[in-house]
This record gives C-alpha cells, sequence and structure tokens, in this order.
C-alpha cells in the first residue's frame, strides 16, 4: 500500500548553512602556511632563477635587484656581480647574495 505523505505534518528542518566546517578551514590555512617560504630573499632569489640550477647569471641578477627595488644601471649591475661573484664563476650562489645583501 503505498504512503500518504498528506497525513503527515510538515516539519520545517532547521536551516543548516553549508559553508566549510571550522576544522576544515583551519586546515586549508595551515596547508598555505606551509607552503609559505620563511626566507623572502630565498623566494625571490629562486623566482629570478629560470633554469633552477641554484645560482644566477648577470641578467638574473638585473632583474633580482629590480624585484628588491634596487635602482641600479647597468653600470652598477657588472660592478656589484663582479665583486659579489667571490668564486669567479661567473654565477652568484645565493649565499653570496645573501652576505653581500646583508652587508649593504
Amino acid at each position: 500500500m503505498p504512503h500518504d505523505h498528506r497525513q503527515f505534518p510538515s516539519v520545517p528542518m532547521p536551516h543548516r548553512s553549508f559553508s566549510t566546517p571550522p576544522a576544515l578551514k583551519r586546515r586549508r590555512i595551515l596547508l598555505r602556511w606551509a607552503d609559505m617560504s620563511t626566507d623572502p630573499l630565498r623566494d625571490r632569489f629562486e623566482g629570478v632563477d629560470r633554469d633552477r640550477n641554484g645560482v644566477i647569471d648577470e641578467a638574473e641578477f638585473g632583474q633580482l635587484l629590480d624585484k628588491l627595488g634596487v635602482g641600479y644601471g647597468e653600470a652598477q649591475i657588472r660592478a656589484a656581480f663582479t665583486d659579489i661573484d667571490a668564486d669567479k664563476n661567473g654565477k652568484i650562489e645565493l649565499e653570496e647574495f645573501r652576505a653581500w645583501w646583508t652587508a649593504r
């Protein structure tokens, strides 16, 4: 025998919000924080290292200085690059750059 829905009164359902549960929100925030580096200088350095080999050439060094707001011209970039490249291999490693940057 089919059930007749009309014989039962309609019961209002409590309003349920379909928002993200607080625990899931906290987890998402923590995951975003975990992705963030705690070394902004490394982030900028790696951001200009196009070939991802851990060193930058003179062109990438100029881009890095631009990103850091240093307004050097080509001659100043070349002079600084030569000064920073301690092992004279034509590349600047992060630690060479960090030593120069913090000594400024």
